[in-house]
């Protein structure tokens, strides 16, 4: 991984749509992170969600995505990002929910929160953390990364 590699939080909504729709924005983002051009920051309250997304009947009959499938991507997640509480105090968004992404960002520092929900895009920047859609992110950051 290159020594100034981006710190980056994603939402739920770009890890389900990263995993399950192929060519796309967020699928891009997935293979920076498999391929190491992206660290990839999560806290407890993040992988909770996406479990609990990926275990919903939905991705388990249409995807495929049994109950054994989804517990070895959230243990691949948790062995190679960053993980922490996602427990410090945050009021940023008028979603509760969408607090711990601001929450994991002020624990970290992280370089960009990731999102395709409106009320995380509005928000813009919170403290030395850029907020940014999939594709603006694919396409301010991912394609400037310089790799030797």
């Amino acid at each position: 991984m290159p020594p100034n590699f981006p710190l980056v939080i994603l939402d739920t909504n770009v890890y389900i749509s990263g995993t399950t729709i192929s060519a796309s924005p967020p699928s891009h983002i997935i293979q920076a992170w498999e391929d190491d051009k992206i660290k990839l920051v999560l806290s407890e309250p993040i992988l909770d969600e996406i479990r609990g997304v990926l275990s919903k009947p939905y991705f388990q009959a249409h995807l495929n995505w049994s109950p054994e499938k989804v517990n070895k991507y959230i243990d691949n997640l948790r062995l190679s990002a960053i993980v922490v509480p996602g427990t410090t105090p945050v009021n940023v968004c008028p979603d509760p929910n969408d607090n711990m992404l601001f929450s994991c960002a002020l624990e970290t520092n992280s370089d960009y929160i990731v999102s395709g929900d409106k009320a995380v895009l509005a928000v813009k920047q919170f403290k030395n953390t850029l907020v940014l859609s999939p594709r603006s992110f694919v396409n301010q950051v991912l394609t400037t990364l310089q790799f030797p």
